[in-house]
């Protein structure tokens, strides 16, 4: 008798945490969407507040400091686009780990003195071409004040450690970085300020 109980027990606890499981992997999904789609209307509306979109070249600026616009009591300094798969995202102003989750974080620097580091997340609609983006493909860094910056993808490095000290290893003007969501490190895209 004490056997079947525990069987019974054994199984409704089984079927439970496989009920939980299932429960989390569907909210986590629906999350990733709701992420996905809060980025896009957050550059809709990036695009709307800043003024016309046009190249612009980097140049030795004195002041490196980045102008933000406040969306939706957030704040963003510009827009990270990587055309090869029809990526825009907004790039919050400062590092927070918890909205890593909805769109890219300035991790350090700025885009006029050549320090950027961007990181986030690698979920459906985040920086999610991370782990398929090769070397020498355009990525697109839009300033609040409307001036697009074109950069080039020199190298890529998969590492288990994204320490300021590790990110700078590399000497490029834009660092993007995301934890690889199905392994316990991090892609690394350095790219170089393109001469196209």
């Amino acid at each position: 008798m004490k056997g079947k109980r525990l069987t019974l027990i054994l199984l409704v606890l089984g079927v439970l945490l496989i009920a939980g499981a299932a429960g989390y992997f569907v909210w986590m999904r629906y999350s990733i969407s709701q992420n996905a789609k809060y980025a896009k209307k957050t550059v809709e509306t990036l695009y709307t507040l800043m003024p016309e979109v046009s190249s612009g070249a980097l140049d030795d600026r004195q002041n490196a400091a980045m102008s933000a616009i406040e969306v939706n009591g957030n704040s963003f300094v510009g827009i990270i686009e990587v055309p090869a798969y029809e990526s825009k995202l907004p790039i919050y102003a400062k590092w927070d780990g918890e909205k890593t989750v909805c769109f890219p974080c300035r991790y350090l620097g700025s885009l006029y003195n050549g320090t950027l580091i961007i990181g986030g997340s690698d979920n459906d609609g985040q920086l999610d071409f991370i782990g398929e983006i090769s070397i020498g493909q355009t990525v697109y860094i839009t300033d609040t004040l409307g001036v697009r910056y074109a950069y080039s993808v020199s190298s890529i490095r998969r590492v288990k450690d994204v320490s300021t000290e590790n990110l700078c290893k590399e000497k490029t003007a834009l660092t993007i970085f995301a934890k690889n969501s199905l392994d316990f490190d991090y892609t690394v895209v350095y790219c170089d300020v393109s001469v196209k």
